[in-house]
């Protein structure tokens, strides 16, 4: 018999069919790739493909032909306690379960990992009142430079060097129009918009969890 073609038993083994219901693709339980591929599969696909998993799982757990002429051994069996019930069921049906429960725990354990480190990053986003988002440095890449340069500029106020000999300011003077002094606006350099923008992170940002 080429490895085509495999003999099994006309009726199933209890082994072959804990293992072909156990096959059902699960959330849980099977890898996020292959999930991912059977959410994407129609509703003939999925059963199609359940139907393969559970060929493949119940031919791969048949027993070999040699030991189905053995006498089955008397088993006093496991009593077996599911939705208040006591079912009674082979060490070896008991076992599959165990294995399967004890995978299911990791599986959960990981999901819960993976849960509390989302619950941890939200806690640091979470924004309290009073203050907002705001990038830790000003950078032409996050639209601060274009935002901000140009619009803040001082204003000097000097003695206007015509009038300052003078005993008083002169009338009509082209500097300061008879003011004696004058005003100039000179714009903030970008560098010193960065360091005061990053010195006012420094000391008022908020750290994650702190009190508010």
């Amino acid at each position: 018999m080429n490895s085509q073609w495999k003999l099994v038993p006309v009726e199933p083994t209890e082994t072959m069919v804990i293992n072909g219901f156990e096959s059902v693709p699960d959330e849980c339980f099977t890898d996020e790739e292959v999930w991912e591929q059977y959410q994407e599969m129609s509703g003939c696909q999925q059963a199609a493909f359940r139907a393969k998993l559970c060929w493949a799982a119940m031919l791969d757990s048949s027993p070999a032909p040699d030991t189905l002429t053995a006498e089955p051994e008397e088993s006093a069996g496991v009593d077996f306690g599911i939705d208040g019930r006591s079912v009674r069921v082979s060490q070896e049906a008991y076992s599959i379960f165990l294995a399967r429960e004890a995978a299911a725990r990791e599986k959960i354990e990981a999901l819960q990992l993976r849960l509390n480190a989302a619950d941890q990053r939200i806690d640091e986003l979470t924004v309290p009142a009073g203050y907002c988002l705001m990038p830790t440095r000003l950078t032409a890449e996050n639209g601060a430079k274009a935002l901000l340069l140009g619009e803040f500029k001082l204003e000097v106020t000097s003695e206007c060097p015509e009038c300052r000999d003078q005993e008083e300011p002169s009338e009509g003077c082209e500097i300061c129009d008879g003011e004696g002094e004058y005003g100039q606006q000179h714009m903030i350099p970008w560098d010193q918009i960065k360091f005061i923008y990053s010195e006012a992170v420094k000391g008022l940002a908020k750290k994650p969890n702190t009190p508010q």
